[in-house]
């Protein structure tokens, strides 16, 4: 899935920039990695990451957003609860060097806290669409569970589960899901 799928929906030269970074993460840390390093890597000019990317944290935001859009930000939208969650896994576990590295950067600009805040955010807006009173008690579920789930994604990228796969993780995640909740997504 990974290679094949992500080159037929990602542009090319975007596609180069983030297994450069990736690739650049995995010796050194996220901090000490430039633009000039990502773009020598990757085969292009700076101009031409310039031209894609704002950044390297905004390379690290395009893909996080796109593996989202695929998956998690589809549960309830014709996917499963794990469908959503194995296809996003799928699409970031091979870029775990450039995940983690970002994860524990100083001064990035909070991934964790971006998850979470987007995460709740599509399920409150999933449960509204499916017409469903968002109670202060499900608002508070959707933020505990994109914190539980931020939490256990960063775990499983770092290896901390041992030989756990990703189809064992993807029903872990959707085992936890609190059943009032499961019930308002309506997935």
């Amino acid at each position: 899935m990974e290679e094949t799928f992500l080159s037929e929906l990602i542009p090319a030269t975007k596609l180069a920039v983030i297994r450069a970074l990736d690739e650049l993460c995995s010796t050194r840390s996220f901090e000490r990695v430039g633009v000039v390093d990502i773009a020598k890597r990757a085969g292009i000019s700076r101009s031409s990451f310039y031209y894609h990317f704002s950044s390297r944290n905004d390379v690290v935001r395009y893909l996080s957003r796109f593996a989202f859009a695929q998956g998690i930000d589809r549960i309830g939208h014709g996917l499963t609860w794990f469908e959503g969650h194995y296809t996003t896994t799928r699409i970031l576990y091979p870029y775990r060097s450039l995940i983690i590295a970002a994860a524990v950067a100083q001064g990035y600009d909070g991934a964790a806290n971006s998850y979470r805040r987007h995460r709740s955010a599509t399920l409150v807006a999933t449960m509204r669409e499916h017409g469903v009173e968002v109670t202060e008690g499900l608002a508070f579920e959707a933020l505990a569970l994109a914190s539980a789930e931020q939490v256990m994604t960063d775990k499983f990228i770092r290896g901390d589960f041992g030989a756990m796969t990703i189809r064992s993780f993807c029903t872990y995640l959707t085992d936890i899901v609190p059943e009032n909740l499961r019930a308002a997504v309506g997935a």
